[in-house]
């Protein structure tokens, strides 16, 4: 039997002698975070907020706005897309 490793926090000795993440938002369930998504980070969580559609986090753990016309594909070739807030909303163009 060899001698376990000694692990940084939030790690804990693994089978082969190795010091492995632990994931807590697994350990702990859904509580640890409240209403928000807990997410497993090396060593440690965080919390995330729940964003509503059209939204996604942002790295400050804010809903930042998905631009869904970036791609330019969603309205067609005889439309322009304008970005709202969570949404897009398709002007065609004149005549169509």
């Amino acid at each position: 039997m060899g001698i376990d490793p000694e692990c940084q926090p939030g790690f804990r000795p693994g089978h082969g002698g190795d010091c492995i993440d632990v994931d807590e938002c697994q350990e702990y369930g859904a509580g640890l975070c409240g209403a928000q998504r807990c997410e497993n980070i090396p060593g440690s969580y965080r919390c995330v907020p729940e964003c509503q559609p059209g939204f996604r986090p942002g790295h400050g753990g804010d809903c930042v706005d998905v631009d869904e016309c970036s791609n330019g594909t969603l309205c067609g070739p005889h439309a322009t897309c304008h970005n709202l807030p969570g949404s897009f909303q398709c002007a065609c163009d004149p005549r169509y």
